[in-house]
């Protein structure tokens, strides 16, 4: 593996990371889609990301009646961490 390679994936699953953890504990994480359709980036990926979590939120909604924001963060912590794993763990296979 080359190390820009290692370099690029361990700055995309940084950068992943950090913002699965600050949506896992911002005040606003379920009515994060609700500002990304109004102001949109020119990348688009704050839409992407938006949608995902507008994706989890309606259907923790319909399975997870009472405890849905809390599910949700969960899940984003989980992701978070999952993601700061990947992008340790890939320099372990160098």
């Amino acid at each position: 593996m080359e190390i820009v390679t290692v370099l690029d994936f361990s700055a995309v699953m940084g950068v992943l990371s950090v913002l699965a953890f600050f949506f896992s504990v911002s005040r606003k994480a379920e009515g994060f889609y609700e500002e990304t359709i109004e102001n949109p980036d020119p990348s688009g990926f704050s839409i992407l990301v938006g949608g995902i979590i507008m994706g989890l939120h309606k259907l923790y909604q319909l399975i997870f009646k009472r405890y849905h924001i809390l599910v949700l963060r969960i899940t984003l912590f989980t992701f978070g961490a999952a993601f700061l794993i990947m992008g340790a763990g890939v320099w372990f296979l160098i």
